[in-house]
């Protein structure tokens, strides 16, 4: 029952509905999200260091994306574009930029690693 979790529009409850089962998750407090993909066999840990909530949405989002990419289960994350780039507003409600993310995770093909 996702929508117990967080609520309406909150990406814990998106990604679990959207997901059906693949991915549990959870919002906590000061940019951090964590998710596990039990089928995978990984969990994931996310920290933005400014506490930014906005941005720990996207970034999990891309780190899901690029983890589903390289590991099975592959992960039907098409339902959560609201939750991949974050549109930035002014005080008019104005769209001056967006967050969306930049960059790749690295990967060690190593044990352990």
């Amino acid at each position: 029952h996702p929508q117990i979790v967080a609520g309406t529009g909150r990406l814990c409850t998106d990604l679990m509905a959207v997901c059906a089962g693949q991915v549990v998750a959870k919002v906590g407090a000061e940019g951090v999200y964590c998710a596990a993909v039990p089928a995978g066999g990984y969990g994931i840990a996310l920290k933005v260091t400014s506490g930014d909530m906005r941005s720990a949405a996207v970034a999990l989002v891309e780190v899901l994306r690029q983890l589903s990419a390289r590991r099975a289960p592959a992960l039907s994350l098409d339902g959560l574009a609201k939750h991949a780039a974050r549109p930035i507003l002014n005080t008019r409600q104005q769209r001056t930029g967006e967050l969306r993310p930049a960059g790749a995770l690295q990967f060690s093909d190593a044990v352990g690693g």
